[in-house]
């Protein structure tokens, strides 16, 4: 399947299971030295192929375009983990919640969790879009698939999109348990 394609299906899924706001988070997906992602401010669940925007890794857009604000960190993201073919970065609102108050899910809460990840990063807030967020999320993928972006949402990547996506809305699963406990 096209990547642009790819990446449009999934993100009306990711914004139809409410994992993430019209304009919230970005998907991407490597293609040996090209990124697919998002571009920026446009609704998740309407995106066609044409809006999505090519970059090379190093974030040199390819055509047309303004990718998503958070392209360093999809970027940084591939540079550290070979093996990830697609990164998304969501804003569900029970995972975002624990985000944004500083806290944590503990996998073995629940057996769903401890099989979808061992253990759950809390990296310290940093400003959208910046070189020091990018940073600070390369190192915690270095031993994570996913994390919690503090005050600001989730990041996970995969082999494929929809790997990434199973481990956001696990990740979501969790925090909604934790929040009624």
């Amino acid at each position: 399947m096209d990547p642009r394609e790819e990446i449009c299906n999934w993100a009306r899924e990711l914004y139809e299971l409410r994992l993430t706001t019209s304009r919230g988070g970005n998907l991407s997906v490597r293609q040996e030295d090209r990124v697919f992602i998002t571009p920026s401010g446009v609704h998740k669940g309407r995106l066609s192929p044409r809006d999505i925007v090519v970059t090379d890794m190093q974030g040199k857009v390819m055509g047309r375009g303004r990718p998503s604000i958070e392209l360093a960190m999809h970027l940084a993201v591939y540079r550290v983990r070979p093996d990830a073919r697609a990164v998304i970065h969501a804003h569900p609102v029970h995972a975002t919640a624990l985000a944004v108050a500083g806290r944590t899910i503990d996998p073995s809460m629940h057996p769903e969790l401890e099989a979808s990840f061992p253990k759950l990063p809390l990296i310290p807030p940093a400003p959208c879009g910046s070189e020091e967020l990018a940073n600070l999320v390369a190192e915690a993928v270095k031993e994570a698939d996913v994390v919690l972006l503090g005050g600001h949402g989730t990041l996970a990547l995969g082999r494929s999109v929809e790997a990434a996506l199973v481990l956001t809305e696990s990740v979501e699963f969790g925090a909604h348990l934790l929040l009624h406990l």
